[in-house]
């Protein structure tokens, strides 16, 4: 009797326990506690209840959109996060997933106004004109190559972005940026070390553009744009005095000082001085240079030809200190003007500095006379510790003010982002390492994975609302628990979802309430729960001593790729560099965070664009759709995730089988092909249509996001060889299969006994691939060929001067092609 009222006093009291928790987490208790036997509930229930939940966690649709957390609404109130993302972080989190698997298409998050000018090495171009293969600059000064474009979009959400030099660039919300912040530039400043960029959206800037007063954002200037040196009729410095001080309808120029008349002459002209008319400066025919000015075009208008604005560094420096040699000055403080009535040559002046990796401002004025308007003049300025002059007393006042920070000097403040109408807008990608490239006239460098980031920011709530993370999973006192961000190179695993999510941190005011940072760090964000967010290399023994609750691994197929050229063979296993990473960190996860029973385990989030069969999604995939429940996945094709964006009408589109390319469905035998060879059929927004004709294999894998070797049989049109068979047949040709056909398939299991072994494990193999460069039907193919050195054999050639000689040259043999 008395261990049954002993028995009804425990249940009492743990319902009383109970009851003071929220019904949530009433809930999860209870289920907690099954596990223990009745005289152990006790003790178990008074530990959880003093360790576990200060808070319920909300639910992540309220997370993403509430005005406390996230806060992802546009102005008008209606989410920033496209319908299905929010239904699958809904799925995810609501399951018992361990891992998120994502692929798809690469999709665009850089639009900008279609009229936004972009340098090019031999001039201008606009984003609504570029195309693909047309050549750009990024924000090194390289050329770089346009990759991908879009069509003109409509109906996006713009904003005028205005920086402190006074140029402005229209982009859309989404646009991305590469940025610092105040913080990062005062952190960085203590440790003598340059800021690392971190990459926001137009949109997110907008509630955080001033930190105690000051222009929170600045994007790091251009340096100088790199062009081929040219070959130039007229002297770029002598045409730089000439523009400056010169007869605009004569080859004079009148000049005070004799510096810059032997500078023309070290240029290999010849001067003829007029009549001295008892002036201080001279003026001085500078012979045949009026023929040159005809021929480039500037005789009688005074301008700066784009040969000249697209020549060399070397001679673009010259002819800018041929200008401030003759109409330039330094004003105190260190700052080099160009001072013109001339609209046209003050704006190529500004031009000039923006190509050499400067910030030039822009002024207009009146310009005045003894108290007389006459017109406008035009001042152009700058700072930099370059010499811009060749004329010794500037360059000495020049130097005297040659203290301004470099940092000032290399960056542009953003200091108003303004919304302004829809207007038409585009998206381009570059084939450049940042992927950044430059635009408008002041060369703006601009950037080219939401739903990672945004489970970044929720499990961080989720660790946020316990009292203890660590004692609640029964870790000991002071350990850190990790969300991991991995990508090949670390930079990468910052830009792509570190810096969006300190980003989105920063601006939560849950976040600043409830879980504080306990100090500035650009390599990782600590909050004083024991938390960290930290981003990593794909390194394995970078991340096996941390405890990972979860994390990303970004671009994982890439990943996977870029071991593999350097793979390592242990017995018949390849060394995968994206598995065994996913294999160390779910085991991590699990030994550390599934023991104690809690239900709020992390998530590895793995996200990757397709390029190949048998990547690393597609068997992390295969593995979910044979039946792994811990595996959430999808494969998004580009439009899903935003489908206002696009055509509301569709087009049918048939991906490939292993018997047929895919194609569009435009007829009734394409319906029937379709039935024939059993072809998956995807409905497209009209809009894209136009990039499935162009080039259909691409288009699949950039928009669709399938592999597209997986979708097209590695001999696309199988008849053809069978046409060729019989041919041969008919000609008394032998088949060159012996005893049966084959299908060319997969698995058509024929096995051939015309095998004959060519590998030697004595000799060092070598293979080369030579990519097709255009596309099919326009005379190139793709080919592999694998061969060894066999040795050493004496040649004879011919030099260049006729002459016999003899060299030893290594003698290939080619195994396979």
């Amino acid at each position: 009797m008395a261990e049954q009222n002993l028995a009804t006093d425990v249940v009492s009291v743990i319902d009383e326990a109970l009851k003071t928790l929220d019904p949530e987490t009433r809930q999860m208790a209870a289920d907690y506690l099954k596990q223990f036997p009745q005289d152990q509930q006790l003790a178990a229930i008074d530990e959880l209840v003093q360790m576990t939940w200060a808070q319920t966690p909300v639910p992540i649709r309220d997370f993403i959109l509430g005005d406390d957390y996230l806060n992802l609404k546009g102005a008008d109130g209606r989410p920033e996060i496209y319908g299905m993302l929010m239904d699958d972080l809904e799925e995810l989190f609501s399951g018992s997933y361990i891992e998120a698997v994502l692929t798809g298409g690469i999709g665009w998050g850089k639009a900008l106004a279609v009229d936004t000018r972009l340098p090019t090495p031999t001039g201008w171009i606009t984003i609504g004109d570029v195309q693909v293969g047309d050549w750009l600059f990024d924000r090194t000064g390289e050329q770089c190559q346009v990759t991908r474009v879009t069509k003109v979009m409509h109906q996006h959400e713009c904003y005028e972005v205005k920086f402190s030099d006074g140029s402005t660039i229209v982009a859309d919300a989404d646009h991305q940026w590469a940025v610092t912040t105040w913080n990062d530039r005062r952190n960085a400043a203590r440790r003598g070390e340059e800021p690392e960029d971190r990459v926001v959206t137009t949109k997110q800037m907008i509630d955080s553009l001033k930190c105690r007063r000051m222009n929170n954002y600045a994007v790091r200037t251009a340096e100088a744009i790199g062009c081929d040196h040219k070959d130039l009729l007229i002297d770029p410095y002598v045409l730089g005095v000439w523009l400056g001080d010169g007869d605009t309808s004569a080859g004079r120029v009148t000049n005070a000082d004799s510096e810059v008349w032997a500078c023309v002459e070290d240029a290999g002209y010849e001067l003829s001085k007029q009549v001295d008319t008892g002036s201080v400066a001279d003026t001085c025919v500078v012979k045949g240079l009026q023929v040159q000015l005809r021929s480039v075009g500037t005789f009688g208008d005074k301008y700066i030809p784009d040969d000249y604005l697209r020549s060399s560094i070397e001679q673009r420096t010259a002819l800018l200190q041929g200008l401030m040699d003759s109409d330039g000055s330094v004003q105190n403080g260190g700052y080099c003007e160009f001072l013109v009535i001339n609209e046209r040559l003050a704006s190529g002046a500004f031009e000039l500095v923006a190509s050499l990796g400067y910030k030039p401002t822009w002024a207009e004025e009146r310009a005045t006379l003894n108290g007389y308007d006459c017109g406008p003049r035009y001042r152009v300025s700058f700072t930099t510790r370059d010499p811009v002059f060749r004329l010794s007393r500037k360059l000495k006042r020049q130097s005297i003010h040659r203290q301004t920070n470099d940092q000032i000097l290399k960056r542009r403040y953003i200091t108003a982002i303004v919304p302004v109408e829809s207007v038409p807008v585009r998206c381009i990608e570059v084939d450049s390492p940042s992927h950044l490239f430059l635009c408008g006239e002041a060369f703006i460098p601009t950037h080219n994975s939401a739903f990672a980031r945004l489970c970044h920011c929720y499990m961080l709530h989720q660790l946020g609302c316990l009292v203890n993370p660590a004692k609640a999973y029964g870790l000991q006192t002071g350990s850190r628990i990790v969300l991991i961000n991995l990508a090949i190179h670390k930079k990468n695993a910052e830009q792509v979802v570190f810096q969006q999510v300190q980003t989105m941190v920063d601006n939560s005011k849950w976040f600043k309430r409830n879980m504080p940072r306990k100090r500035e760090r650009l390599d990782h964000i600590e909050f004083h729960n024991g938390v960290w967010l930290a981003p990593f290399a794909a390194n394995e023994k970078a991340v096996v001593g941390f405890d990972a609750f979860g994390g990303v691994m970004d671009e994982v197929n890439e990943m996977a790729y870029a071991f593999e050229s350097t793979r390592k063979m242990r017995g018949e296993v390849v060394f995968d560099q994206a598995q065994r990473l996913r294999d160390a960190l779910v085991r991590r996860m699990k030994s550390r965070f599934e023991q104690v029973g809690l239900t709020l385990p992390g998530i590895l989030v793995q996200i990757s664009s397709s390029k190949y069969p048998g990547e690393y999604t597609e068997r992390r995939i295969k593995e979910a759709k044979d039946g792994d429940t811990s595996i959430f996945w999808r494969q998004y094709a580009m439009w899903q995730t935003n489908r206002e964006k696009y055509s509301p009408t569709t087009f049918r589109l048939a991906l490939g089988t292993k018997v047929s390319a895919p194609f569009v469905v435009q007829s009734e035998a394409d319906n029937k092909k379709v039935e024939d060879c059993e072809a998956e059929v995807i409905e497209v927004p009209d809009d894209l249509e136009n990039e499935f004709h162009k080039d259909i294999h691409s288009a699949i894998r950039d928009f669709i996001g399938r592999s597209t070797a997986a979708i097209t049989p590695f001999i696309a049109r199988v008849e053809k060889v069978f046409e060729a068979f019989q041919r041969g047949k008919h000609a008394g040709l032998e088949h060159p299969f012996k005893f049966e056909y084959s299908t060319l398939g997969e698995d058509d299991g024929l096995l051939w006994d015309i095998w004959s072994k060519k590998f030697d494990p004595t000799v060092e193999y070598f293979a080369h691939g030579d990519l097709a460069k255009h596309k099919l039907g326009q005379g190139d193919r793709a080919g592999i060929a694998i061969g060894h050195i066999a040795g050493k054999k004496l040649i004879v050639r011919t030099n260049q001067l006729g002459q016999e000689v003899q060299m030893i040259a290594p003698h290939y043999v080619i195994d396979f092609v």
